[in-house]
């Protein structure tokens, strides 16, 4: 015979789980709210091993998980339905009780407590309930079926995991360990295997056009790497602001893996600084644009001469349109744009450099040409695509 967990409202319980738990109910407390495996006295606490709350405290929990009550209503109609189309057996009462029938038998059970196990009725009605309650546990989504029995208890009624008979030698679950932490971590772990990688950038252009980029050298990655959309909601756009995004991130405990991106140049390496310098979550990672071989000599006007000199302006002057690819970057006389220096940044002892005003706006404006034209099949066989990529690679590849 099977030693069980059970999932406890009032004074009553329901959902036996054989030798184990159901991760999903543990993960609704906290390991404050844990009662002692020191095997208390009959009528010392409510259960003597695991954790108990209020129907209160996990119906708002499961709230704010969007488990709603109009989602677990539509569940229970489901399951009601496929269990009153199942063959009759000894496994379930005859006819399945409609929603109407079925809540209110939950109700006035729940209203009742343990001494009622000596009347007669209630011991009469309570296996009819214990069935229907136990068919639905196969068709129903676990915690839209806790939701149920909640509801129909009292708000204050106690409710728990009852752990007690898992407590015993032979039995692999060790119920004196953390369970309910560990289940919500298993939990939080699981949203960010699955859910898109978020891309932070310094702003909506970089956004914008690096998704572009990624839709043509990358298209297998559209809608499991996401760019954080500015557009939604007015936003600074400076690498600063990108510092503050990140940290709102870490204060918020964000589940999502994300990646905070900027430009490889002066002004992005000195504004990043002290947040590279510290640990982050296991979820974040903070990255410059990955260096470029077409960029370690670079065109650059001299500050001091006006010369035109070739320089490795990697870590000093890369912004998203140097990786725009050397085609984008020719102007019709068949120069590169130069890179301009601007002032000296004392902390890191090199000058900011980047593409003029003009020339950065022609630079986006031909990239968005190529972006489009290479979606539409149309691109060119000398295309230069080699910046996007080590970006992209770059960002996919940030947990390795």
């Amino acid at each position: 015979m099977a030693d069980y967990s059970w999932v406890m409202v009032g004074g009553h319980r329901f959902l036996p789980a054989g030798y184990s738990y159901f991760p999903e109910v543990a993960a609704l407390f906290a390991e404050s709210e844990r009662q002692s495996c020191l095997h208390a006295a009959d009528g010392e606490s409510a259960i003597s091993c695991g954790y108990l709350t209020t129907a209160h405290v996990l119906l708002e929990r499961l709230h704010a998980l969007g488990i709603t009550s109009g989602r677990a209503a539509a569940d229970l109609d489901t399951a009601l339905d496929t269990l009153a189309e199942q063959p009759p057996s000894d496994r379930l009462p005859h006819p399945v009780p409609g929603r109407a029938d079925f809540l209110d038998e939950l109700r006035a059970i729940l209203a009742t407590d343990g001494s009622s196990w000596g009347h007669e009725e209630f011991f009469d009605r309570w296996p009819k309930l214990s069935m229907v309650i136990d068919g639905l546990s196969w068709h129903m989504e676990i915690r839209n079926l806790v939701r149920v029995l909640l509801e129909c208890s009292p708000a204050q009624a106690l409710a728990g995991l009852d752990l007690s008979e898992l407590d015993r030698e032979g039995i692999s679950v060790d119920p004196h360990q953390p369970l309910a932490s560990q289940a919500r971590s298993e939990q939080l772990a699981e949203v960010a295997q699955n859910a898109p990688l978020l891309v932070l950038t310094e702003g909506s252009t970089d956004a914008d056009l690096l998704e572009l980029g990624m839709r043509v050298t990358h298209p297998h990655l559209v809608g499991f790497v996401n760019f954080m959309n500015f557009r939604l909601a007015p936003a600074e756009r400076n690498v600063g602001a990108l510092v503050k995004t990140v940290d709102a991130f870490i204060v918020a405990g964000v589940a999502n893996r994300f990646v905070a991106i900027a430009d490889n140049d002066t002004a992005g390496h000195d504004g990043l600084a002290n947040l590279t310098a510290r640990k982050h979550p296991s979820s974040c990672r903070v990255l410059h644009y990955p260096p470029l071989e077409f960029l370690a000599a670079y065109p650059a006007v001299d500050p001091d001469t006006g010369v035109l000199t070739p320089t490795d302006v990697n870590g000093a002057a890369g912004s998203l349109e140097m990786y725009f690819g050397q085609d984008v970057l020719t102007r019709a006389d068949g120069t590169l744009m130069p890179v301009h220096w601007g002032g000296m940044v004392t902390r890191l002892g090199r000058r900011q450099g980047a593409l003029s005003g003009a020339d950065k706006k022609a630079a986006q404006k031909r990239f968005r040409r190529k972006a489009a034209a290479a979606q539409a099949g149309n691109s060119a066989d000398d295309e230069d695509w080699n910046g996007i990529r080590a970006i992209i690679d770059s960002i996919i590849h940030a947990f390795d």
